[in-house]
Formats: C-alpha cells, sequence, structure tokens
C-alpha cells in the first residue's frame, strides 16, 4: 500500500520507520521511530537518523518493524492532522467536530495504522503543535506515521489558513498576548482589494457565502457565523474601521443586531468580535532567526557526527577530489560532462530527451537545467546569490533544438494544471527592451526563465561597437542581473525624462536566460570584447556537433504523473517563497565544501597565471560560481525543503564547468573566436590545416580532398594549394569576406611559414 502514498513525499529523504513499545503496564504502546539504515533509534531532529522512502519500505518489508513514517521539519510545507475518530473519551460532540474538520480540509487522507484513524496531510505552518479532544496536529519536529491506506485519494492540498485557524481552536498560543485585543494597525489596502484577496482565498467560497448572509448549513447561530466572518476579514487586515466597513456590507452585517449595539459589538474588549479575532492572534515570527536556528542545529548535528566514533556498519570514505590542472598542464575532462545529474534536474533532462522529436542529450540536459532555473532562481540561495542561470544552447540547425521550447511547455502545462501559479515561470520569449524586462520582472513576476531563439543574433547586436541604445540597454540590464537575486540584493531603480520609461527599486529578481543558436552564427560575431566585458563568461554553454537524431516516434508524450508532481511541488513552495520575501539557504557537505574550495583555488591561480591575458582572466573569473550554482539547483531538486550540496553533485558541478571554460580558451587558443577581421586568425587556421596534412594518416586527409588526388602529394610532404583553399573556403574566418579570399590567403601562407 505504501506506493499510494503521494509522491511528493516519497522522494524526500526523511522517512523512518517505527514499532510499537509499550513502556508503561496497562498503557498504550508508543511508537518508537528507528534510522532505517542502523535500526537504532531515529531523531526529528538529526537528518543522519533518517533515510529515503526505498529503504524505509525494504526495512519495513524484510525486518521486524510495525511501519514507515516521515519527518516533518521545518524546511518543509507540510501539516499533519491525526483525528483518532474511535477514541472512548471522545463525546458526540468532538466526534461531530472530527467530521467537519475531514469536510473542511481538503486532498490527500488515510487510515492511520489502527484503521480506527484519519490522517490529513495538508500544507501548512504553525508555530508549534497541539493536541486536544483527540485531535493532533503537526508540522514540524515530529514525525508522522503513513499506511498508504487512502480513505480519500488527491493531492496534497495548500491550506495554510485553515491549518492555523484549527491551531487556534486547539489551543493557540498558550501565553495570550492581550495587547492584540487593543491592536489597530494603519490601512494599506482598499476595500475592493482586501475582499478579492479574500475571495481568491482557498477559504475563499466560505467568505463569499457569508458575504451573502448564507450560515445556517455550517453555523448554529448567526453570532458564529459573525464571528467566522470577522475572523476571515481580520486575516487580511488589522484596521478595526475597515473591518466593521466590509462586514456590515455583507448581508450578515445589515441585520438589526448587528447594528443596534454599534461599535460595541465589536470592539469590547471582552465579547467584541475584532477583540475575539485579534486574540490570541500569532504575532509576527522572525522567519529568518528560526531558519537559522535550525541551520547552526544542522551544522552541530554535522559536527558531532563526524567526530563520533565510527557507527556499526563501516561507512565507506568518499573518494579523493579531482585535482584541477593549471592551464600549461591542461587535460580533458575524464567522463562526459553532459551526463544527467541526480534528482530532479536529471529526471527533467530525461522526459525532455524522451519526448522530443529528435532526441539529444545536451539539449535536455540544456532545457532542464534552464526550466528549474526560472522556478527556483529567487526561492533558494548559494553563497549570497540566486539560482539564476544564463544558459546557452549551440547546435546545428535541424538537429532538434525545438525541445528546449517544446519539452518544456508540455511538462510545465501539466504542472500548471495543478498549480496555475507556476505559468508565470516561464516569461516572454523576445526582450525588446532593458524597461519592458525591468516592469515585467518588477510587476508581473520576480523569477522567471526566458527561452531565446536564434540568440547569436541579439547577443550580435549587443555586442556591436555601434549598437542601438536599447540593445545596449539589455546588455548592462543582464550584467547586472546575474548578480541580483541573492537576499537582500535590489536592483536600482532607473530613472528617464519619460516618466513613463522609469522603473522602480526591484528586491532580488530571478532573470534566467535560457538561449539557443547555431554554432557558426554564435562563433562569427564572438570576440575578446564581449568576453572581457564580462556578458559572455556568466553563460554555461552546451554545444552540441554530431548528427541529426533520427526522429522519435514517442515525441510529444505526456509527462510521467510522478514528475508533474515533483515539479508541482518545487513551484508551489517557490511561489509561496517568493510571496513571503523568503530564501532557503543551500547547505554544502564538508567534502563537497573542500572540492569547491579546491576548485576556487584553480581557478585563482588561473587567473593570476604569468601568461594570463585579460580574456584568459575573463574566461576563467566566474567559473566557480556557475558550479556552485548548478550543484545548488541540483540538491534542490533532489530535496526543496532541506537542499545540501552533496560530493558528487559537486564533482557533477565542478567538472561541466571545467569543461565548459576549457572548451571556451580552445576556441581562442585555435583562432576559432575572436576578432574575425584578424590576420592572426587566418593564419591560424592555414597552420592548423598544413599542421594536419602533414601530420594525419592519408585516410583522414583524402577524407576532405573530395576530388582531389592528394597520394603523391602526401607522400612528398607537399600541401597543394587546391587542398588547402578547399579545406578553408568553409571556415568562418574566410567565408565571412569572400571577396578578399585569394588575398588572404595569400597573406596567411606568408605568415604560416612561421609555423613550420
Amino acid at each position: 500500500m505504501y506506493e499510494s502514498i503521494p509522491a511528493e513525499l516519497q522522494v524526500l529523504p526523511q522517512w523512518v520507520v517505527w514499532r510499537y513499545v509499550v513502556r508503561e503496564e496497562g498503557k498504550k504502546p508508543t511508537k518508537e521511530p528507528l534510522n532505517p539504515h542502523t535500526g537504532y533509534p531515529a531523531a526529528t531532529d538529526n537528518p543522519q537518523s533518517w533515510g529515503t522512502f526505498e529503504q524505509a519500505c525494504h526495512v519495513a518489508q524484510y525486518e521486524r518493524v510495525d511501519g514507515i513514517g516521515f519527518v516533518l521539519t521545518l524546511n518543509d510545507p507540510y501539516a499533519f492532522i491525526d483525528l483518532d475518530t474511535y477514541d472512548e473519551t471522545l463525546t458526540a460532540d468532538d466526534k461531530d467536530r472530527h467530521r467537519r474538520i475531514f469536510e473542511a480540509f481538503p486532498g490527500y487522507a488515510e487510515l492511520s495504522p489502527s484503521g480506527n484513524g484519519l490522517h490529513l496531510i495538508v500544507k501548512g505552518k504553525t508555530i508549534d503543535g497541539r493536541k486536544r479532544s483527540g485531535i493532533e496536529l503537526y508540522t514540524s519536529g515530529r514525525y508522522m506515521t503513513m499506511t498508504g491506506n487512502v480513505y480519500r485519494p488527491g493531492p496534497i492540498e495548500d491550506a495554510h489558513f485553515l491549518v492555523n485557524v484549527l491551531w487556534e481552536e486547539l489551543g493557540g498560543r498558550e501565553e495570550k498576548n492581550n495587547q492584540n485585543t487593543k491592536l489597530n494597525n494603519p490601512q494599506t489596502e482598499s476595500d475592493d482589494v482586501v475582499c478579492n484577496r479574500a475571495a481568491n482565498a482557498f477559504n475563499g467560497p466560505l467568505f463569499v457565502q457569508l458575504m451573502k448572509g448564507e450560515w445556517q448549513r455550517d453555523y448554529k447561530s448567526q453570532s458564529e457565523a459573525d464571528l467566522a466572518l470577522v475572523n476571515i476579514i481580520a486575516f487580511y487586515t488589522s484596521n478595526r474601521d475597515q473591518i466593521k466597513r466590509i462586514f456590515r456590507s455583507s448581508e450578515l452585517g445589515k441585520r438589526e443586531k448587528a447594528n443596534k449595539s454599534g461599535d460595541r459589538y465589536f470592539d469590547h474588549p471582552s465579547w467584541g468580535m475584532i477583540s475575539k479575532a485579534f486574540d490570541n492572534r500569532v504575532p509576527n515570527i522572525d522567519v529568518e532567526a528560526a531558519r537559522l536556528a535550525v541551520e547552526k542545529k544542522l551544522a552541530e548535528v554535522r559536527v558531532s557526527a563526524s567526530a563520533a566514533p565510527s557507527a556499526p556498519q563501516e561507512q565507506q570514505a568518499p573518494p579523493p577530489p579531482p585535482v584541477y590542472p593549471m592551464p600549461d598542464t591542461i587535460k580533458p575532462a575524464p567522463r562526459s560532462a553532459y551526463t544527467a545529474p541526480p534528482g530532479l534536474v536529471g529526471e527533467v533532462a530525461r522526459y525532455i530527451y524522451d519526448a522530443a522529436p529528435r532526441p539529444v542529450p545536451e539539449i535536455a540536459l540544456c532545457a532542464a537545467i534552464g526550466l528549474l532555473a526560472g522556478i527556483t532562481g529567487r526561492a533558494y540561495n548559494v553563497s549570497g546569490t540566486g539560482l539564476n542561470q544564463y544558459v546557452l544552447l549551440l547546435a546545428p540547425t535541424g538537429s532538434g533544438k525545438e525541445a528546449l521550447a517544446s519539452g518544456i511547455s508540455l511538462l510545465m502545462s501539466a504542472v500548471t494544471q495543478r498549480v496555475p501559479g507556476a505559468a508565470e515561470f516561464i516569461g516572454p520569449g523576445q526582450i525588446r527592451s532593458d524597461v519592458a524586462l525591468l516592469k515585467y520582472l518588477a510587476k508581473t513576476a520576480p523569477s522567471f526563465v526566458t527561452i531565446a531563439g536564434e540568440f547569436a543574433g541579439m547577443l550580435e547586436q549587443m555586442a556591436s561597437l555601434n549598437a542601438p541604445a536599447h540593445m545596449k540597454g539589455i546588455k548592462t540590464v543582464l550584467l547586472d542581473l546575474y548578480m541580483k537575486s541573492g537576499r537582500g540584493m535590489v536592483l536600482r531603480p532607473t530613472i528617464y525624462s519619460d516618466a513613463d520609461k522609469s522603473t522602480k527599486q526591484i528586491e532580488s529578481p530571478a532573470f534566467s536566460l535560457l538561449g539557443e543558436s547555431n554554432p557558426d552564427s554564435f562563433y562569427q560575431i564572438l570576440d575578446e570584447r564581449l568576453v572581457q566585458d564580462g556578458l559572455l563568461t556568466r553563460f554555461t554553454i552546451f554545444e552540441y556537433m554530431g548528427h541529426r537524431p533520427d526522429l522519435n516516434p514517442f515525441a510529444n508524450q505526456a509527462p510521467p504523473e510522478q514528475l508533474v508532481q515533483r515539479v508541482a511541488a518545487l513551484a508551489a513552495n517557490c511561489l509561496q517563497l517568493n510571496a513571503n520575501k523568503q530564501a532557503i539557504d543551500v547547505q554544502q557537505e564538508p567534502e563537497a565544501d573542500a572540492l569547491f574550495r579546491q576548485f576556487e583555488l584553480a581557478c585563482t591561480s588561473a587567473i593570476n597565471s604569468r601568461d594570463a591575458t585579460e580574456t584568459i582572466r575573463h574566461i576563467w573569473n566566474r567559473a566557480h560560481l556557475r558550479a556552485l550554482k548548478l550543484a545548488a539547483l541540483i540538491a534542490v531538486g533532489n530535496n526543496p525543503y532541506n537542499p545540501v550540496i552533496d560530493y558528487q553533485m559537486a564533482v557533477w558541478a565542478t567538472e561541466l564547468s571545467y569543461t565548459n571554460t576549457l572548451a571556451l580558451l580552445k576556441k581562442f587558443e585555435r583562432g576559432e573566436v575572436g576578432s574575425v577581421s584578424g590576420d592572426d586568425k587566418h593564419s591560424n587556421e592555414v597552420a592548423r590545416v598544413i599542421k594536419q596534412f602533414m601530420t594525419r594518416p592519408l585516410g583522414y586527409v583524402k577524407k576532405y580532398a573530395g576530388s582531389l588526388n592528394v597520394d603523391a602529394y602526401y607522400m612528398a610532404r607537399v600541401v597543394p594549394y587546391s587542398y588547402i583553399n578547399k579545406r578553408l573556403a568553409a571556415t568562418t574566418a574566410f567565408r565571412l569576406q569572400q571577396r578578399q579570399s585569394r588575398s588572404r590567403l595569400a597573406i596567411s601562407l606568408k605568415a604560416a611559414s612561421l609555423f613550420r
């Protein structure tokens, strides 16, 4: 039955197993949580004592335990409501209350291990847990037994407001803050805005119903209905006059009883409705302080665990970190850097590959990184910055680049059916001006990805010395936005003489860019200026130069349900964090941190090298940051509520960034990029072709000779002019200036003599 547990819980490594333990004679046995790895007692504040869903299920199947459980933490969004319906101490009113709670809360519900109770699982957070009259409510610091014995199927729904209403009904804060009865904050929004927010909330239908005066079905008296309506209004405004005004505009508020007592009906310190609504009101919580406290505790746990004696099962030490050579000892990466990483990033890449009309791994991985960066860019931080990414795909025309847009569109179409707000993570396809981009970030979505086709053309306009003003503005904004997505960062306002063009300050804007182009177009316009102004070094570049793949008979297939659930859960969590202007810091395991430090030292050494040019320094400058952002993205996909970069994630990200950096360096080294009008580039191309003729096997030379008979020339080690001309005709350096090709070739042949 465990497979029926919602997939978004299954993917999180927050699972334990449990068994019944009798601690006192004659009393109910307790459910003791156990570490699925070792069998020792587990703790809700020690992540090292938890395991994966698969591990817990395996132990539950083959070992002497009674079930599995999920640990609730401060970093996940889940709330657990336990209704012990068959408790013999419950009254008829208590059981009726249980029924109404079950009907009020939406989504997934399952039977308890005994089969006599119900577990409701929703999304919502409270300060602490409560237990009263056979009802238990917890959102952190506890584990919940899970059975998968579904009583009411459905997804895990957002019910934050209802969770807090129930929490207050169960006692709320143990110490009442009587000052709240005098609360009266200034009005910040109009009555219409407050009413619209209330009507569009999860309990919006109840608000609309009460505003119409329809109370008989859910309340025993009109007074209870009055208080319920005031409670809802007071959730959105703390201004007493506004609460009274909105209430009196309702059908309930037009009754004689609601008006004959005047303001005393609302403001009396003992029985006034507003006083009751404000009484036991939860004060503003310092979420940041709580988050830091949790992170400190986790760090202490990790340190103590690393210093503790080894467990009964000896753990294998991680492999030594790879050594990153300096530029003078560069070697290729030991394996493909384009292998799909673990977790959600890899799963999205695999789906986009499977659904692509012409499947290409590099294209699928590029799309997965760009999409998840657009979703998570503002909601998570690493090293003081958000997870927004600039990603560029280079692939020949006809190789299947359309999978970038089509794969993302298919997946997000399914996701937005579950989480409509997730649509804002996909931004506009074209950016016409810097003002348009900034206003979109400020007014429409603070975090999104733009998928830009034929990006080389846009890049060429931005790189030109005579670039139009709006393209210069776009480049300036792209340079600035890359580092402004972190918590506490702001993009300063821009002021124009035309007030309509002026932009306001934007907090933590997370703009991700997923561009595509063909290699020839890109390298034609690429020169040192584009590198040295810092724009290109912000991009992670994926290049595919393989054959055109065959058509996929399973193209455009629907995404798997489990994948949709995982992406939807991540999107919902990011929307909530963005709305609250919060961000979760991605942590690093010690081995991962050591690897990143080594990689940063390697990059710094390359920058400080005596032979490093300004271009080389710029290319190495952001390699470490790109790797860190990539690893953090994988960690968030692995566990959105407690993301931690492990050693393997760090290896994958540093290898990709390292390989990416070397590839660009080699392009400059071989003269395949840079100023296309320079004689040096032409000379380098000629020298390269001559060197290949003299050093490669005859079969390789004949492959490029076409109809030319080069056997005798090859044996005599004489390079024919016609062969050189044929080889260079299609290269970037010579194709761009066809009218001058002969003179260019003649000059370059003379220069190439220096390389003999």
